[in-house]
């Protein structure tokens, strides 16, 4: 699946992308209309699991194209009304400044929902003061994507060889989350996630093949109570939408997730 990639002009190096622009001129949403700005949605889908509730988490952002074609991220106005409507009922999303940056014009605008319900539709909508109509953008929450974990014991020894397999999607990439958790006596327990694929690795295909053992091994130093696994397989899509909307393009970016638990045997031999 291609990925969006949007070189952004930073506040600091604005000058690099055109030595005339200022910063708070090209930033400002005052100064660009609608159908200059690409919408750009962010969709995660969870599944309800131990730690939290089923949840969607909606992030919105808008991008400008300059004229040496490097894009840069839009500060909404004011009088800018982004919202979220779900079931009939609407949210006003508030943009927040990331806390991890200094940049003003790094805004988060996003909202959560309690649902994962496949074929659930969000509107989401944008009121300017400076046009008449406002902009709307309809998506659904897609379907999972069923997987099997074999083999199917229930606990797992470390050194077993697991498979995941499930039915592939030419339009979706996917990626897989192994979550080792252990409680631990009279310690901090043992938390950690690895990544397939790593960065620069091939996209995964189905059936895909791991051994537990191989990136983990039980401290001798604690007493571990008992440990678990958690199989996470992702799904990721991206929908790209033109001349059907008021904005240059609307690109729509999700991700689904699914998982399952196992008991992790850390006593089985090596």
């Amino acid at each position: 699946m291609k990925k969006l990639l949007l070189p952004l002009c930073c506040v600091l190096a604005v000058s690099a992308c055109d030595d005339n622009d200022n910063a708070d001129f090209v930033r400002d949403a005052g100064n660009i209309a609608t159908a200059d700005i690409t919408q750009v949605i962010n969709m995660e889908v969870h599944e309800q699991d131990d730690d939290e509730a089923a949840h969607t988490h909606l992030s919105l952002e808008f991008f400008g194209l300059d004229q040496d074609g490097y894009y840069y991220l839009i500060q909404l106005e004011d009088n800018d009304e982004l919202s979220i409507a779900l079931n009939g009922e609407s949210t006003v999303v508030i943009g927040e400044p990331l806390p991890s940056e200094d940049d003003p014009y790094f805004i988060d605008y996003s909202e959560e929902f309690e649902t994962a319900e496949a074929g659930t539709e969000f509107l989401v909508a944008l009121d300017r003061d400076r046009e008449a109509s406002v902009q709307t953008t309809s998506l659904l929450i897609p379907e999972a994507t069923v997987f099997t974990l074999l083999p199917a014991d229930n606990p797992l020894d470390l050194q077993s060889e697991l498979t995941l397999e499930w039915l592939e999607n030419e339009e979706h990439s996917y990626g897989v989350r192994v979550h080792y958790g252990c409680d631990v006596i009279n310690n901090h327990p043992v938390n950690f996630t690895v990544h397939f694929p790593n960065r620069g690795a091939p996209e995964l295909i189905s059936p895909f093949s791991f051994m537990p053992g191989d990136y983990f091994t039980p401290p001798a130093d604690v007493e571990i109570l008992g440990c678990e696994l958690t199989m996470r397989l992702l799904t990721f899509a991206e929908e790209e939408r033109f001349g059907d909307t008021d904005f240059e393009r609307v690109i729509i970016q999700t991700m689904r997730s699914v998982s399952e638990v196992r008991v992790l045997n850390i006593e089985a031999p090596l």
